[in-house]
């Protein structure tokens, strides 16, 4: 049976709520976590909760596993084992599967409503980005009497993700690994007790063939290697068109200095398609992304949000793409928005090409927040910015960076001294 490296004694020594074991591909993270549970199940009134975001068959994935790992080190004739749930019978501790999205819906408001759970364990953690679903069954892990934990594991992810910027963005450092030379964040934050390993420390259980092949993905793409294989958040995408952004902090912009702000919208026309708008405020030769709405709900709930923006910010400019549904959309904001001027513009030739071609200015000149709130409509906004890749097979929903090229785009016919003046 492999051995457990000395990092992970902190599970068992530390009395902290949160522990997060990041790393990549190999580095036994699973196992330690199916070790250390077994052992939890000792006490007596342990009640565990292991998930996934999406858990289709706990009976055939996950339990298998357990079972195996329990009949290395216990008697299984001690253990209860049922379709979700394993008992250990002597005292009634139990640990259940269940993924937080099912066939049947979201089963956020089934679990955070159990009873009995000291410990919450989210493996793949990469794939659960519900800040809101999080923190519901996080606040239900509240026994008086014995320790309550929250055991996050995940391979690597991007820093947009709602876990890294609750635990991480504003309490973290890059430390070096003192065996084996990489740097990688490390979670300072108070409540957290951050385990961080590799295949580098588990190459005792790995079959040397497959680490030939990680270790050659380092001279090929060094970006990638650190990313998959050493556990690394990821701030850029391969391929990301859009790297290098301006960001501000909405208090930072001083209303007296904005010279005019100027809107642009890109209608939802089909399937879950969102209605973007953002509104810019112009200051020198710079545009202060402020505010948008990034909605793909029905019209009868976007056309009321859009009225409201626009009354919102009383932009001198504001442009809607006509294309498709966009006459519809603008003859009725034109009527329902009083004393706002509306301009309606054809988007013409490929869409790829439209943002690619004013990636540049937006680059340059655009500036956008960096204090808004995960899962608001400016964070699906940036997700859609940054996400937008150079080659279009990678791309889903582009409206964001569409709306911002054709602002960009619009700004620069309709101001030609904009952007070349200090």
């Amino acid at each position: 049976m492999p051995e457990l490296q000395p990092v992970y004694d902190q599970l068992y020594t530390s009395d902290k709520r949160y522990f997060v074991l990041t790393g990549g591909r190999g580095s036994g993270k699973t196992f330690v976590i199916q070790d250390y549970l077994v052992r939890l199940m000792q006490q007596k009134g342990q009640g565990i909760l292991y998930t996934r975001y999406t858990m289709t068959s706990a009976e055939k994935t996950i339990i298998p596993l357990f079972t195996k790992y329990i009949e290395k080190i216990h008697d299984i004739n001690l253990y209860n084992i049922t379709k979700e749930k394993i008992t250990y019978l002597p005292n009634g501790s139990f640990v259940l599967f269940s993924g937080i999205k099912t066939s049947s819906g979201d089963q956020t408001g089934n679990l955070k409503s159990l009873p009995n759970i000291t410990t919450w364990v989210i493996e793949e953690g990469e794939d659960y980005n519900k800040k809101d679903s999080f923190r519901d069954i996080d606040d239900s892990i509240r026994d008086k009497l014995l320790q309550n934990r929250v055991i996050w594991i995940q391979n690597p992810s991007h820093i947009d993700h709602f876990f890294f910027q609750r635990f991480f963005e504003e309490t973290h450092e890059k430390v070096i690994h003192k065996d084996h030379g990489y740097v990688y964040i490390r979670c300072t934050h108070p409540d957290v007790e951050h385990i961080h390993t590799t295949y580098l420390d588990n190459l005792e259980n790995l079959d040397p063939k497959k680490v030939e092949q990680w270790e050659n993905e380092k001279v090929k793409n060094l970006s990638l290697y650190e990313h998959k294989y050493l556990g690394g958040w990821l701030e850029d995408m391969e391929g990301q068109l859009f790297t290098n952004l301006k960001h501000y902090k909405k208090g930072d912009l001083r209303l007296e200095d904005v010279e005019f702000k100027a809107t642009c919208a890109d209608i939802a026309d089909k399937g879950m398609d969102f209605l973007c708008i953002l509104v810019g405020y112009i200051v020198g030769n710079k545009v202060y992304i402020d505010d948008v709405i990034m909605d793909n709900s029905e019209s009868s709930i976007t056309q009321p949000r859009s009225v409201a923006f626009y009354e919102k910010h009383k932009a001198e400019f504001n442009w809607i793409e006509s294309n498709n549904s966009g006459n519809t959309y603008a003859n009725y904001v034109k009527r329902d928005c009083k004393n706002v001027a509306f301009k309606t513009f054809n988007a013409v030739g490929n869409k790829e090409t439209r943002i690619i071609s004013n990636e540049a200015i937006i680059t340059d000149h655009f500036v956008f927040r960096s204090d808004y709130e995960i899962g608001s409509d400016y964070h699906i906004f940036m997700k859609q910015i940054k996400s937008f890749n150079k080659d279009e097979k990678l791309n889903g929903h582009d409206d964001a960076p569409d709306a911002t090229a054709s602002l960009a785009r619009i700004l620069n016919r309709s101001f030609p001294h904009l952007f070349t003046r200090s």
